[in-house]
């Protein structure tokens, strides 16, 4: 019998092979890896010359950003892939000669009806169920819900110039229904001085319009720490 491990393993080889332009590099929803008062932040921008509706250019908070799945069903078994959020580190960094790291801790499930029924957002993260993954791939590295804490090397000694075009490829397997997955890390550098960011937040939503003013005011409750609608 296939495992679940297994129809993952050959869904991902699948999409490598249907979906090479994912690779690329494309405007739309990024983190700009920033350091603020002697500590890295991840701020959220959309390189879109037109975000939509509610979305400005760039978050007015900082540490979270929301993009949405494409949904598949590869080998009988649901996945769904995205390759946005990406990240870029502009030009003149305090981290030009270091490396930076993410610190995957945690995958989580939430749907708007959680999000407003709670008190605290925390309250409204479910873990993800036993026949769900999460996979986060970059430069032929794989991260998985299944073996954490985590880390992945964003950039190593990065040029003067910064480095641009950071994009991972981000893979769901299982039902998601009407849920948001939303998954946990910390940016960290090896830079003398540079402390280590707060909590950063990548939330993936379902495909489609009707989810995206739910996103946002997700990424808001995950920087406020609050629930409700």
């Amino acid at each position: 019998m296939t495992t679940s491990h297994g129809r993952f393993r050959l869904c991902l080889m699948l999409l490598c092979l249907l979906a090479p332009g994912w690779v690329e590099a494309h405007p739309g929803r990024r983190f700009e890896i920033q350091v603020v008062d002697g500590r890295i932040v991840a701020q959220g921008v959309n390189t879109k010359s037109a975000p939509p509706m509610g979305e400005s250019p760039v978050r007015p908070y900082p540490n979270v950003v929301h993009d949405h799945f494409d949904l598949f069903v590869l080998n009988g078994q649901p996945i769904g892939s995205a390759n946005l959020p990406g990240l870029d580190i502009p030009a003149d960094t305090p981290l030009a000669g270091h490396s930076v790291y993410a610190e995957v801790t945690g995958f989580y499930l939430t749907d708007a009806e959680q999000v407003a029924a709670a008190t605290a957002i925390g309250d409204a993260l479910q873990p993800l169920g036993e026949d769900q993954e999460v996979r986060i791939r970059l430069n032929q590295t794989d991260v998985s819900s299944r073996a954490l804490p985590a880390q992945l090397t964003i950039a190593g000694d990065i040029p003067a110039a910064g480095v641009a075009d950071i994009d991972p490829v981000y893979h769901f397997v299982g039902e998601l229904g009407e849920n948001f997955v939303v998954i946990e890390m910390q940016l960290r550098s090896d830079a003398p001085g540079i402390a280590a960011s707060g909590p950063v937040y990548i939330v993936m939503a379902p495909p489609g319009m009707q989810y995206h003013m739910p996103a946002l005011r997700l990424e808001i409750r995950l920087v406020s720490g609050t629930g409700g609608d």
